[in-house]
């Protein structure tokens, strides 16, 4: 069960990255900057943050969902912008 955990935590970490991120227009708009996960994972790290590709997707699905959800978006819609697509 630990390595749930410690799945579960550097997910939230991921997430409090992204939230610091997005409570400064200054942050924000470096992070949009970035262009490649490892760039993001050295900003990250100044912060003070350890980042992990996947938690950091993770989180960015969950901070998408959250922006989505703010904005009166349907749950049924935001679930099918996660899922996979097919033709």
């Amino acid at each position: 069960m630990a390595s749930r955990d410690d799945a579960v935590d550097r997910v939230r970490t991921a997430l409090s990255f992204i939230d610091q991120c997005l409570e400064s227009p200054e942050r924000q708009a470096e992070l949009e900057r970035l262009q490649t996960f490892e760039e993001v994972r050295r900003y990250a790290a100044d912060e003070g943050f350890e980042l992990e590709h996947t938690a950091f997707a993770e989180a960015m699905k969950i901070a998408v969902d959250q922006s989505l959800e703010r904005s009166g978006i349907p749950e049924w819609i935001r679930h099918r912008v996660h899922a996979p697509v097919h033709d």
